[in-house]
């Protein structure tokens, strides 16, 4: 004779159903484990193919050497002279002068974000045009890179501080890799 004892357990908001045949005890509650299993893996798949779609795009960009001597200008007839070096395939850093009334130095720190986009910022300070301290200015600059002439050119903007005054400016900026400066400076 055979014997079926069907049971519904509830356990901590959790309900399983439990069934007893000839002393054999079969529960649903294992299956749930084997498609629980499967979504995680079917999860896995998806976010390691993101994962590398991501990596690949960013590791397929056009080599471009950062390190050199850079010369250009910003809009304003202000003259930029400086050296950078790369650091790794991404970044660089240097330092900079800028030719306005005073001359300016300044450090400067970069990183290419795309194939195009190169994302920098310049410290400068130089002494107040009256009285005593520092004007000190940042600069952010997000340009587009052109590997073929080897130009940096985008919009910048100027955060001056100290010598009793705080401005923001904002303009245009263009830097060429080692040859003469770029016909806007002109």
């Amino acid at each position: 004779m055979r014997a079926t004892f069907t049971s519904i357990n509830r356990d901590r908001g959790r309900s399983s159903v439990s069934v007893v045949t000839n002393g054999m005890q079969l529960e649903e509650e294992g299956m749930r484990m084997g498609r629980n299993a499967a979504r995680v893996a079917v999860l896995a798949a998806i976010a390691g193919s993101l994962f590398v779609g991501i990596v690949e795009g960013r590791t397929a960009l056009t080599p471009f050497a950062f390190t050199g001597h850079w010369i250009g200008c910003a809009v304003g007839q202000v003259l930029l002279e400086g050296d950078f070096t790369a650091m790794g395939l991404r970044k660089f850093k240097g330092s900079l002068t800028v030719q306005d009334k005073t001359p300016e130095q300044c450090t400067v720190k970069g990183k290419r974000k795309t194939e195009q986009i190169v994302v920098a910022r310049f410290n400068c300070q130089r002494p107040c045009d009256q009285g005593s301290g520092l004007r000190k200015s940042k600069v952010r600059v997000q340009g587009q890179l052109d590997v073929g002439s080897e130009t940096i050119s985008g919009p910048y903007t100027i955060t001056n501080k100290g010598c009793g005054n705080s401005k923001a400016e904002m303009g245009q900026l263009v830097i060429t890799k080692e040859t003469s400066p770029p016909s806007l400076c002109l």
